[in-house]
């Protein structure tokens, strides 16, 4: 949660993970605290779009962890345009596993939203209405409700409703922005399909659940009280 991190404090903090990677052979580090690390780490890289990195980061969680339901979810995410069979496997593991994430759900939605499967999109879609946490996740699941339900011939005004209520949730998310105009076009001239736009946005600030962590200060740092002490 937060604000943008500038480039260049960004790259600063980038440096600063990948440096605190090679300590954690340094002194024995509980399982748990290795598993926090590997997961916060390569969730904030992936924000960063350094997703090859995040990848190597989460992949090591997972050989300490390999049912831990977060570091699936990212995992799955992080793979997501790049291996897609595996990205949904990883998503669905992620589910079975209880993740507390709505991204997993939707991507998920998504992804059965542009294969034409609209019946799982919209459950997906449901579920992740359901668990969502912040109105950009809440918004993006209503629009797939929306487009799921209008392929299934509901009526218009409830899909209407949908994504009217998506784009007050999600005003900077322009794929609902031309969703919701492209049905209201249709719904006017009652003669022209409406014409989705199914793409993700990948240009426009996410869910905020996710990769907006703020990293503790002693993963970087672990020795910074003893090296005060010292310059005292």
């Amino acid at each position: 949660m937060g604000e943008e991190v500038p480039p260049a404090s960004r790259n600063e903090l980038v440096k600063k993970m990948l440096a605190a990677a090679t300590r954690l052979d340094d002194e024995p580090t509980p399982r748990e605290d290795q598993v926090l690390f590997f997961s916060l780490v390569g969730a904030q890289l992936m924000a960063f779009g350094l997703v090859d990195d995040s990848i190597k980061f989460l992949e090591q969680g997972l050989q300490l962890e390999p049912e831990n339901a977060d570091l699936l979810a990212w995992l799955g995410e992080a793979l997501y345009n790049k291996d897609r069979t595996k990205a949904v496997e990883l998503l669905n593991q992620s589910i079975s596993s209880g993740t507390k994430l709505v991204r997993p759900y939707l991507h998920l939605a998504n992804h059965f939203l542009v294969g034409g499967d609209f019946v799982l999109a919209q459950a997906y879609a449901a579920h992740a209405a359901d668990r969502a946490r912040d109105s950009f996740s809440l918004g993006v699941a209503l629009e797939i409700m929306a487009i799921s339900l209008s392929e299934q011939r509901a009526p218009h005004d409830l899909v209407l409703g949908l994504l009217r209520r998506a784009a007050k949730l999600a005003p900077d998310n322009k794929r609902i922005e031309f969703n919701l105009a492209a049905f209201e076009k249709f719904v006017q001239s009652k003669s022209v399909p409406a014409t989705w736009e199914t793409q993700e946005n990948r240009e426009v600030s996410e869910s905020r659940e996710r990769w907006r962590v703020r990293l503790p200060p002693e993963i970087f740092e672990p020795n910074r009280e003893a090296a005060s002490a010292n310059v005292e």
